[in-house]
């Protein structure tokens, strides 16, 4: 459309602005993975991406008995919190 070419300048520009963080936060990532030992790489890239539910689980399941008590206690509580 005529008479809006600031504008559609100006959304070129921040659509590359975001374009080079996502690929920043992505090089990051991938950065982070390789200084991690490979067992722990997986788990806490995934996380990080925003899947955190199998991080979540891996840990649970290697707490100790104890430990998962504490945490169900503490889950209890929360449920019993938002109720």
């Amino acid at each position: 459309m005529p008479g809006y070419e600031h504008a559609d300048v100006v959304m070129l520009t921040l659509t590359i602005v975001f374009l080079t963080i996502d690929a920043y936060y992505f090089l990051w990532v991938l950065n982070l993975k390789s200084k991690l030992p490979p067992d722990m790489a997986t788990f806490v890239t995934d996380a990080v991406l925003g899947y955190s539910k199998k991080m979540q689980r891996e840990l649970v399941y290697n707490l100790d008995s104890g430990e998962k008590a504490i945490l169900e206690k503490s889950k209890n509580k929360m449920r019993q919190k938002q109720d």
